[in-house]
């Protein structure tokens, strides 16, 4: 990973190794796009596991409901409240500027992904 790597690319390689990522996922491959990404980490379980693996105090996990990333059969209300435990933990634990949020739905509905990965 370099800094001239796409933020999404750079974003997949972190959470590679934090070991959040499957095994040869596409997020990882070479001709990835940033799709691949956002597909693994709308249901939020990704997410809320990245904050944990920074500080174990910052989110209950046992409130996380799991299922597979590629799995479309899960309520919009628990990748949306997933969604939410993160962002919540960031605010709680991590202090965080406000810019940094972004609504449940940008990333869920694939609206406004620019809020949900940027600088």
């Amino acid at each position: 990973m370099s800094g001239s790597d796409p933020l999404w690319r750079q974003c997949a390689v972190w959470l590679d190794k934090l070991r959040l990522i499957p095994a040869r996922h596409p997020s990882l491959k070479p001709n990835s796009r940033p799709q691949d990404l956002l597909n693994l980490l709308r249901n939020g379980v990704i997410l809320c596991q990245a904050a944990h693996s920074l500080d174990p105090n910052s989110i209950d996990l046992t409130k996380v409901v799991y299922s597979p990333p590629e799995d479309d059969s899960v309520e919009d209300f628990v990748c949306r409240n997933n969604i939410f435990l993160f962002l919540r933990s960031v605010v709680t634990h991590f202090d965080l500027e406000e810019s940094f949020f972004f609504d449940p739905t940008c990333l869920y509905q694939y609206q406004d992904v620019g809020k949900v990965i940027h600088k």
